[in-house]
């Protein structure tokens, strides 16, 4: 997450347990995020900002609920990392790794287009991400510059897990069109069903396209979404310029390759020559599942206080409650305890039923 902008909004500081609310850092389309110290370590995180009510007008549960419970399971060094969960009466808080260096997309229109080195760098980083994520069952579906944060030391960062899903294996079929237009798979536009897992590959191939060029592979001139898709369904990536190296055209070239079956796989990405240039080998281990250990299943994060008594009802406040269970490594108890959390909240704060004047019965 990138400084604040001079003109982000200045907000008057709110303690959310033992975190110090600061500043706005970013606005998002159903969340706000705001720098949050830690007053206990001084350590900041960039706390994202859920409004219950929106959360359920919206019919956004389902998207809120994945981030939350898939940020809570995995864990490597290329992932945004999840702090701690609170929650309140009406707001969801996820304490999220501040990341000082903003997003690839910003980089890229800074630069224009990246020099081959920087852009091997960052690739190697996001395949490791997303090898790690696929290994534990997790496809992204929604990979974008704008969804790739770099640190101070421009080590990758990959982010917003909200159109993520979990799977039971690499070979399950899915059927919700997501994805950025300028990034879908061709099989995601085409297919009733397809695989996610291979969708994520042709993204990659696209983000490497972008970083080294500057431009989409895939755009119509006239912004017309229907010949967008046409040409991504044909393959008719833009031709390469002399920005490109003979090895990376070849790998970007078994990337974007329309029929699934002949797409390259993330092990035959990282077996790449382009790819292995100033590759560290060692740290394709930590991709594997086994390498994730689970915190206890009883130990959540710390809750938060309930108040002393009952504010009276014309001074109520969002006063914190508690905090949702924490299960590091395991995707699936995570995505349980989060739907249960939630679902709770949702019934306790609709209405009683009561009769009907409809004439149903």
């Amino acid at each position: 997450m990138p400084p604040p902008p001079p003109d982000a909004p200045q907000l008057p500081v709110k303690r959310v347990g033992k975190y110090d609310l600061h500043q706005q850092l970013g606005q998002g389309s159903f969340a706000t995020v705001r720098l949050g110290i830690d007053t206990e370590t001084k350590e900041r995180y960039a706390v994202k900002i859920i409004a219950k009510e929106f959360i359920f007008r919206r019919n956004l549960e389902t998207q809120v609920k994945r981030e939350v419970a898939l940020l809570q399971a995995l864990n490597h060094k290329h992932i945004v990392g999840l702090k701690d969960v609170l929650q309140t009466q009406k707001t969801v808080y996820l304490v999220l790794e501040y990341v000082e260096g903003g997003e690839l997309f910003t980089l890229i229109r800074e630069r224009r287009k990246l020099p081959e080195v920087l852009a091997r760098k960052i690739f190697q980083q996001i395949i490791l991400a997303i090898r790690y994520c696929h290994n534990q069952k997790v496809a992204h579906r929604d990979l974008k510059p704008e969804n790739i944060l770099l640190d101070r030391n421009g080590d990758v960062k990959v982010n917003d897990f909200g159109l993520a899903k979990l799977s039971e294996n690499e070979h399950d079929m899915f059927t919700t069109k997501v994805g950025s237009p300028n990034y879908i798979a061709p099989e995601v536009i085409r297919d009733p069903q397809y695989n996610a897992f291979c969708a994520d590959v042709w993204t990659c191939g696209i983000l490497l396209f972008v970083m080294i060029s500057g431009k989409h592979a895939f755009q119509d001139k006239n912004n017309n979404r229907e010949n967008l898709y046409r040409m991504i369904q044909a393959g008719e990536h833009r031709e390469f310029g002399p920005e490109f190296s003979d090895g990376a055209k070849d790998l970007v070239s078994k990337l974007l390759v329309v029929n699934v079956e002949k797409r390259y796989t993330l092990d035959q990405v990282i077996d790449h020559p382009w790819f292995r240039i100033d590759f560290d080998a060692s740290q394709i281990a930590a991709t594997d599942v086994a390498q994730v250990t689970p915190l206890p299943e009883d130990k959540a994060v710390t809750a938060l206080p309930e108040p002393a008594s009952p504010a009276p009802a014309s001074a109520q406040q969002d006063l914190p409650t508690r905090s949702i269970p924490f299960t590091r490594g395991n995707v699936a108890v995570a995505t349980e305890a989060v739907v249960l959390e939630l679902k709770n909240h949702k019934l306790q704060s609709q209405p009683p039923a009561g009769p009907r004047d409809d004439g149903a019965m």
